[in-house]
């Protein structure tokens, strides 16, 4: 009797582990496909404790990816989101890993092109502004230039009209 117990004790808690580790591994799931990384870490973090092998560890690495690519695009660093998302989608995954992940990985990856185009387009929107006021400084300078040299003209001009003026002078008298 007291071997029957123990088995049933034994099975009741295998039954509970295994059941407690499909709950992590599907929650975890879930939260991956609401785009919730950290959580969806905690949970594959508690399934890998629940039963140990590569299953759960795989997920939390995908989970861990998808956290640290979406931050990355959030700070701005959509080089890096790109990186990360093609990472993910290069690595190998289950059917269900497939479903719950691929999907938010090609977003990132659009989002951060998306982010890039537009970063490229104001670099060359500066550089052209840039360009047009070095040619308003050329402008500017070169009309300066005109002036200092109309006023140098004038002076010249002054002097040989005095100067007319007095060999007009000595030829009168």
């Amino acid at each position: 009797m007291k071997k029957l117990s123990f088995v049933m004790l034994f099975l009741l808690v295998v039954m509970a582990g295994c059941s407690n580790y499909d709950t992590y591994i599907e929650t975890g799931m879930q939260s991956l496909k609401d785009e919730k990384y950290s959580d969806a870490t905690m949970w594959f973090e508690k399934a890998e404790k629940e039963k140990s092998g590569n299953e759960a560890k795989s997920y939390k690495e995908v989970a861990e990816k998808m956290d640290h690519g979406a931050t990355a695009l959030k700070d701005g660093k959509y080089l890096e989101a790109k990186d990360i998302a093609n990472e993910v989608l290069q690595k190998k995954k289950d059917d269900e890993l497939e479903k719950a992940v691929t999907s938010n990985a090609e977003n990132m990856l659009q989002k951060a092109k998306d982010v890039e185009e537009k970063v490229n387009e104001r670099v060359a929107k500066r550089r052209k502004v840039e360009e047009g006021i070095d040619k308003l400084i050329k402008a500017v300078d070169s009309i300066d230039e005109v002036k200092e040299k109309e006023k140098k003209v004038s002076e010249a001009l002054d002097k040989a009209e005095e100067a007319q003026a007095k060999i007009e002078a000595k030829k009168n008298k």
